[in-house]
């Protein structure tokens, strides 16, 4: 709720609290930014000193450590990572936010998924009356467990690309319906390798589009028919290593998929009776780069066998300090975030192909988590040093689970009660995520429209930094503020940019900017200081939501515009939704937050993998057909899809 306009008197005192814990940190002056303008004031702190820029470096070569095992979901390295979180916040004399006793106070546990583990499987192909186990494949970890049998068939790369006409089913419908397809890895290429279908560069699949994404062609046979989907590299991309389980947990499929090797599939074609595989490969290589593709039958292959895996999971936590405010604001809150969780060995997110080395993260996000521990070292001295008349409180939270899918900052928003929070209280989130690479002094601030008063005092903040400032107006995005954003409570979030070692093994604490980052926590501690002090509170704003960015699940072109809930990523029952993004279609549909999607057209939705089968089904400007299950009902809605 916006408050009335304060009087004169009340900014006032609020700017001589605020000049009084600057000086009492050994800040000569401070300035007040903007006094053209509506309040709140930015309140422009003196710049912090090499001292800070040092202690940074070493928080974040800390949590980059070989000895944290790149804090991922599951390993010991993450819980290091909570307990150096918990020992600085307690160092400081933060409060801690939930009351789960001593050891445990100042974190918040749930339940994460822990990866995927093959228990049993098997396959065996048939020709010509012999069986021959299959022995060189691994398991796809975005599979089901399931038993599947039916006679192989080759369909190219299996893709569509409706941009350039290309499909590699051919026009029979049924072509597929109970076979087996077996495919290439990537997409169409020159005879160097290279991509026909990407850009230079080739956007965030790196030399590829996303047409090589492995769970879009596995849908993509799945929609044909087809009982399992194997893959295979083209003589063009040789390999000698399998892609592993583990590096390929996604969204889920309804069939079965499987690595096989080259000398496998020649294998299965020498079986078959094809007098030269090598040169069939080829053969089959060519016509799929051409276009001429069609669903070919291997003849009188068959191929049997089962696959099951488990999804364990682990706990995890959210660690949270508290800095409580003073007087007539003590009872507003501003959350202060960045998520410590990073990619552990690897895994589906990995862009070090095939590494089980460790990912340390020191920019994605040990920075951003280094900058909150020097915020709250800041904020908790300055609260000490001085006696203040009135004063917001103030949050400091470390997410995990962030890397798979928001999962943290989403169960902090859905469990407010278990730290006596309201939404209705939080004045604003400010998250960070990779602010330690600062390059070419481009910073990137988003959520900027996300409050009323965003816009100026984000440029008031940044007056003097001489940055290259990038903003977007929109409060959803790929990092946490997008969980508070959903419940309609103001956003910032600082970002320094990605970069070529982004989810990579190379991604080093030497590598960091620690300069720059400093210089970005200095205009962050100018936006909070005033936030901290000053009465009026940042007024919430819907903004237009941006269909690439988030948690949002994203199909072949089409938009739907929501934020799943996790806790149903599995299972039978529906998909649930945490929020829907604001002038989105499901918005405009009438789909909201806490609505149960059981149904896409003619799909039987029970979890988020389901989901993603339907969008990926679906075009732009498509209208589909939705059972939603509201409270104890289950009502029709129909959707417009819009366009990413």
């Amino acid at each position: 709720m916006t408050r009335n306009r304060p009087s004169i008197v009340s900014h006032f005192l609020a700017s001589i609290t605020a000049i009084a814990l600057l000086i009492s940190c050994g800040t000569t002056t401070a300035e007040r930014v903007g006094e053209n303008r509506t309040t709140p004031v930015v309140l422009k702190t003196a710049p912090w000193s090499d001292a800070d820029v040092e202690s940074f470096h070493g928080i974040v070569t800390d949590l980059a450590s070989p000895e944290m095992e790149g804090r991922g979901i599951g390993t010991k390295g993450l819980e290091k990572a909570r307990n150096y979180l918990v020992t600085r916040f307690r160092s400081f004399g933060l409060k801690p936010l939930y009351n789960e006793g001593d050891t445990n106070s100042y974190t918040q546990g749930f339940e994460a998924p822990a990866g995927v583990k093959v228990t049993k499987h098997s396959m065996v192909y048939s020709a010509k009356g012999q069986d021959n186990p299959a022995k060189q494949y691994t398991i796809m970890g975005f599979s089901p467990s399931k038993a599947f049998s039916g006679d192989a068939v080759f369909v190219g790369y299996s893709a569509v690309n409706d941009e350039t006409h290309y499909s590699s089913f051919g026009a029979d419908k049924n072509a597929l319906k109970g076979k087996i397809a077996i495919a290439f890895r990537y997409e169409p290429q020159d005879n160097k390798g290279k991509s026909l279908w990407a850009k230079k560069g080739g956007g965030r699949f790196g030399q590829w589009t996303g047409h090589s994404d492995l769970t879009r062609k596995a849908a993509h046979a799945a929609d044909q028919g087809a009982v399992a989907f194997l893959f295979v590299n083209p003589p063009t991309q040789p390999t000698k290593t399998l892609k592993p389980t583990g590096q390929s947990i996604g969204r889920a499929i309804q069939i079965p998929a499987l690595h096989i090797s080259a000398k496998q599939f020649e294998q299965m074609l020498a079986a078959s009776g094809v007098e030269d595989p090598a040169a069939k490969v080829k053969e089959l290589q060519a016509a799929a780069d051409s276009g001429k593709t069609a669903v070919t039958p291997i003849d009188g292959l068959t191929i049997t066998g089962e696959v099951q895996l488990e999804r364990p999971k682990v706990r995890v936590h959210n660690v949270a300090g508290v800095l409580p405010g003073a007087g007539k604001l003590k009872d507003e809150v501003i959350v202060i975030g960045a998520h410590y969780d990073h990619l552990g060995f690897g895994g589906s997110a990995s862009r070090s192909v095939g590494s089980k080395n460790i990912h340390p993260g020191a920019d994605d996000n040990a920075s951003g988590t280094a900058g909150l521990i020097k915020l709250a070292e800041h904020y908790a001295a300055r609260a000490k040093s001085t006696d203040k008349t009135d004063s917001r409180t103030l949050i400091f939270v470390a997410f995990t689970g962030e890397e798979r899918g928001l999962l943290g900052s989403r169960y902090m928003v859905k469990n407010f009660k278990q730290a006596n929070l309201e939404a209705k209280n939080i004045v604003a989130m400010m998250n960070m995520d990779m602010i330690g690479r600062l390059n070419n002094k481009k910073l990137y601030v988003m959520g900027v429209g996300s409050g009323k008063q965003w816009k100026q005092m984000v440029a008031d903040a940044s007056k003097d930094l001489d940055f290259d400032l990038k903003t977007t107006e929109s409060g959803t995005g790929p990092s946490d503020h997008t969980s508070f954003y959903m419940e309609k409570i103001p956003v910032l979030h600082f970002f320094s940019g990605t970069h070529k070692d982004y989810h990579k093994t190379t991604d080093t604490a030497d590598k960091i900017n620690a300069e720059g980052a400093v210089k970005i926590l200095t205009m962050f501690d100018r936006i909070l200081m005033s936030l901290w002090v000053e009465p009026e509170r940042i007024a919430y704003l819907k903004t237009k939501a941006r269909p690439h960015m988030g948690g949002t699940p994203r199909g072949s072109g089409a938009y739907l515009g929501i934020v799943p809930d996790y806790a149903t990523i599995e299972g039978d029952q529906g998909c649930g939704l945490d929020g829907v993004s604001p002038g989105g279609p499901a918005e405009k549909a009438g789909l909201k937050g806490g609505d149960l999607i059981v149904q896409w057209d003619k799909i039987k939705v029970g979890n988020v993998y389901d989901l993603m089968k339907g969008l990926n089904s679906s075009k732009p400007n498509q209208k589909v057909k939705l059972k939603v299950k509201r409270g104890d009902k289950v009502i029709d809605i129909e959707v417009t899809m819009g366009s990413r």
